[in-house]
C-alpha cells in the first residue's frame, strides 16, 4: 500500500573567528534552521516499489555583524536547496533490494556584504546579492539482508551543478546620491555552484 515518512532536524550554528590582525573575536547572530524531509512510497506488487522524496539536502546560513574585519567580504549568507526526488525500487531476489532515481534541486541563496564608500567620503553601504536556479542529478541504493534481523544498506546522490540567475542590489540609504545611484545601480548577476555527491552507508539491526 500507500507509506508516508516525515522528520525535522533543528540545527544551531554557532561561528567565531578570530582575526590574528586585529586580535579580536567575531561570532555570528544565533538563528535556528530547520531542514526536513518527506517521503511517500507506494508498493505496485511483491518486488517493485515507488517513491517520491522532497528535503533540504543542502543549506545553512551566517550572520555577522557589519563592523568584522571581513564585512567587504560577507557579513550574512543563506542557502537553502529544496531535493525532489523520484526513484523506484526492485527486489532482485529475498535478500537484496536495488533502487535508483532522478533528483531536481530548486536553490535559493542570497549574500550581503558591506561595500567601501571612503573614496567618496562617505560611510559604507551595503550589497546584496539574491538569486535561484535549479539542477539535476540521480541517486543510487541497495540493501542487503543476510538474515532476518540484520540488513546493510548504502546509497549514493550524485554531484549536482546549479547555475544562479538573480540580481545585485545596494543600500546607500545613508549617502544616496545621484552619484552613486549611477555607479551603483541594481543590476542582474549570474554564478553558480556545486553540489557534492554524497554516499551514504547503513546498518539496520531488528533485536
Amino acid at each position: 500500500g500507500i507509506n508516508f515518512a516525515g522528520g525535522v532536524t533543528l540545527i544551531w550554528p554557532q561561528k567565531k573567528l578570530e582575526s590574528t590582525v586585529t586580535n579580536e573575536a567575531y561570532e555570528s547572530s544565533s538563528k535556528t534552521y530547520t531542514p526536513l524531509h518527506l517521503t511517500s512510497a507506494y508498493r505496485l506488487s511483491e518486488d517493485v516499489s515507488f517513491a517520491l522524496t522532497v528535503n533540504n539536502s543542502f543549506g545553512l546560513g551566517s550572520d555577522f555583524p557589519d563592523d568584522t574585519i571581513f564585512k567587504y567580504t560577507t557579513t550574512e549568507s543563506k542557502l537553502t536547496t529544496w531535493d525532489i526526488n523520484p526513484s523506484v525500487a526492485y527486489k532482485l531476489f529475498d535478500k537484496m533490494v536495488i533502487a535508483v532515481g532522478f533528483r531536481a534541486i530548486y536553490a535559493d541563496v542570497s549574500l550581503k556584504q558591506m561595500i567601501p564608500l571612503q573614496t567618496f567620503g562617505l560611510p559604507d553601504g551595503g550589497q546584496t546579492f539574491k538569486a535561484t536556479g535549479t539542477g539535476y542529478g540521480w541517486n543510487v541504493g541497495a540493501t542487503y539482508s543476510p538474515i532476518d534481523v540484520l540488513a546493510f544498506g548504502a546509497s549514493y546522490r550524485s554531484p549536482v551543478d546549479i547555475d544562479l540567475n538573480g540580481d545585485v542590489s545596494f543600500d546607500l540609504t545613508q549617502n544616496n546620491t545621484p552619484l552613486l545611484t549611477t555607479i551603483f545601480p541594481t543590476t542582474a548577476a549570474v554564478s553558480g555552484i556545486n553540489l557534492p555527491g554524497q554516499l551514504f552507508l547503513g546498518i539496520a539491526y531488528k533485536p
